[in-house]
């Protein structure tokens, strides 16, 4: 946790005129065109490192958004809440589902000194060139200069899974299409470390609370596949997908099989 020091308000004079144009009120626009230029900075240096573009989040953005102007409030710098919860947390009670959410804080009078602290931080630097993620939302709280970034991968959006459950005396089908195409270009692109040409293999699996399900079908072709779970089993449920037989990759999506 890092206490904050006096900050100020800082203007990029580039955006005057856009912002005159516009006709709208400072308030209301500067913040987005921010965000914007932020988008720009994170994708150019995914892009100089052979990595997929990030798309802006609704939800990851509330949620950034909040938390930064409650740690401007509080004037500290921390990845836990007052309530000790992480980023996580915090976007599942936004109503995000993902099980898998990064972040990244700074805070200061200038962000174009936070970004470079940023890309020189090892830490950071992996956060934000992570090759599994698929949206960012970025939040600001101008007057205490403080910005919070949150990354996350909706597998759902990539994966184009489409489900059908239908019931038995003891069992329930859960039956769907899988596009695993996607997988490789937009989700794992370092998955075939370094060779172009070498295929992954596909699996998906069901979690059914602890338990893990093999699909009793699976054609990695036509992206066919089918579970069949026992209904004493009933429980929370997640789809995942097996790569190589040695990567795990959760995905958001929770199948309604009650």
């Amino acid at each position: 946790m890092k206490r904050l020091k006096g900050t100020s308000i800082f203007f990029i004079s580039m955006l005057f005129s856009i912002l005159a144009t516009a006709g709208q009120t400072e308030n209301q626009t500067k913040p987005n065109i921010l965000k914007i230029g932020i988008l720009a900075r994170i994708n150019e240096l995914r892009k100089a490192n052979s990595l997929h573009a990030l798309e802006r989040d609704h939800l990851l953005e509330s949620t950034a958004s909040k938390y930064a102007k409650q740690l401007g409030a509080r004037g500290i710098i921390s990845h836990r809440d007052q309530s000790g919860n992480r980023a996580m947390d915090r976007y599942r009670r936004e109503g995000g589902t993902p099980v898998r959410v990064g972040e990244i804080i700074g805070a200061g009078n200038n962000f174009d000194s936070i970004w470079k602290l940023w890309i020189k931080s090892t830490t950071h630097r992996e956060v934000i060139l992570d090759p599994l993620w698929s949206h960012v939302g970025i939040g600001i709280d101008e007057t205490n200069g403080v910005y919070v970034i949150l990354f996350t991968t909706h597998y759902t959006r990539n994966l184009k899974v489409t489900l059908k459950k239908s019931d038995g005396i003891s069992y329930v089908s859960v039956t769907g299409i899988m596009d695993t195409s996607l997988i490789a270009t937009a989700l794992i692109p370092t998955i075939y470390a370094g060779s172009k040409t070498k295929k992954a293999k596909i699996t998906p699996i069901l979690f059914v609370g602890y338990k893990r399900y093999m699909p009793v079908e699976w054609d990695e072709n036509s992206g066919i596949f089918k579970f069949i779970i026992e209904k004493k089993d009933f429980s929370f449920c997640r789809i995942a997908v097996d790569i190589n037989d040695s990567k795990l990759l959760y995905t958001d999506l929770l199948p309604d099989i009650r």
